[in-house]
Order: structure tokens, then sequence, then C-alpha cells
């Protein structure tokens, strides 16, 4: 917001266990090169984050997400596995599941390798 007029924002796409996507974002000109976009984005990944999402979607590289992280952005190639479809909750919710249990699985593998000598 700038003199009660909204100068830049975005929108997401979620669902439990499931990639936060970016789907709607807007920026006046002059937000745009301020970098204004670039710091709600990382609002946006805190956020995310808090609510248990793990990956996040941009939904690919373009002239406008360039020019909206102004400044504050950096360009960097990275590729992944595409979501949603029919075919895809399942490797999403595994996915989302791992995260999860992966802190206590291995404190289980300590304990356990503790009262059994090392051997798993």
């Amino acid at each position: 917001m700038r003199d009660g007029r909204i100068e830049s924002g975005g929108g997401d796409g979620s669902h439990q266990g499931g990639v936060l996507e970016g789907r709607t974002a807007a920026s006046t000109p002059e937000a745009r090169s301020a970098g204004a976009f670039a710091l709600i984005c990382l609002e946006e990944f805190r956020r995310g984050r808090d609510h248990g999402h793990h990956w996040y979607n941009h939904g690919g590289d373009t002239l406008f997400k360039r020019q909206i992280a102004g400044s504050l952005g950096q360009r960097i190639e990275m590729h992944c596995w595409l979501g949603g479809g029919a075919v895809w909750p399942l490797a999403n919710h595994s996915e989302a599941l791992a995260w999860r249990i992966r802190p206590r699985l291995a404190h289980w593998i300590k304990s356990f390798r503790g009262r059994h000598g090392g051997v798993l």
C-alpha cells in the first residue's frame, strides 16, 4: 500500500499436502521497479512454510516475473516436476508426508541403533 492505494499483490492456489502455486500477480510500474513484489513473495513463502508447504511453483520464467523482482531479485535456473491433474495428488501427498515424518524417523533410527549396538 502507498498513499491508501494498493501498489502490488498476488494470490496462490493450494491444498493440504500439495504445492503452493502462484496464480495471479500485479504491480504498478513503480512498485515493480522498487522490488515490492519480491518482498511480498518472501512473506508468501514464509506463510506457506508455516502452513506446511515445502515447495512453491512460480509457474515459469516470464519477462513480467523478472521485472517484478526488480533490483531485489536474482534469476536462478531450476528444474522440478509439475503438479496438478489427476495423477499428481498421490505424489504430492507422499512427498509432504515424507517431509513430515523425516524427523521422527531419524529419531527412531537413532534410538533403534542405540538399543541394538548400531545395527539397523
